[in-house]
């Protein structure tokens, strides 16, 4: 390849007889490659509850190898999770670098998010979601008493997920109201 003396590129005369060729190379713009240890996986809420319908969203942030997001998307992330349902499989693009899903549960427990890039890149952050208790119910039902005695058996209650599983991590606070019943 030969090219004018004028050319920024051209040859360059140092000294008598010697020639050098200036090269520059530009940098990959950021968005060309994922990089699995600076790209995120996030979920929001962190806590649901396990009723098989409500949802976090899972969102992961493809980066660059300096944790620059890309600009772009065109890449398959596939969310995985090792409790409850992810969906859609692959994650939705959202054209700025960004891939979102959502993660549901019926059953209680911590569920560890993470995702992969292009089936081969698997991203080294990832998310947890608390599943928790989505329902009360008797355990032990009172049968009629007198007024002024004691209830027997004790009325429990249990908290169950939304399998009917008993959720027994469960530490919140539970009412219960005693009514007359009127039909006798």
């Amino acid at each position: 390849m030969s090219l004018p003396a004028t050319h920024p590129l051209g040859p360059r005369l140092l000294a008598a007889g010697v020639a050098t060729l200036l090269l520059s190379f530009a940098a990959p713009a950021s968005g060309q490659t994922p990089d699995p240890n600076t790209s995120d996986v996030d979920a929001a809420p962190t806590s649901v509850p396990a009723d098989g319908a409500t949802a976090s969203t899972i969102t992961v942030t493809l980066r660059d190898s300096v944790g620059t997001q890309l600009p772009t998307g065109g890449n398959t992330v596939v969310v995985s999770s090792d409790l409850g349902s992810v969906s859609p499989t692959p994650a939705t693009d959202n054209g700025n670098g960004t891939y979102t899903a959502t993660l549901t549960s019926l059953n209680a427990g911590t569920a560890t998010v993470t995702a992969q890039v292009d089936g081969s890149i698997d991203i080294t952050d990832d998310a947890t979601v608390g599943f928790t208790a989505s329902a009360l119910r008797f355990f032990a039902q009172p049968t009629d008493s007198e007024v002024n005695a004691t209830i027997t058996p004790p009325v429990r209650v249990e908290a169950i997920d939304g399998a009917g599983a008993r959720v027994t991590s469960f530490t919140g606070t539970v009412l219960v109201g005693i009514g007359n019943d009127p039909s006798g």
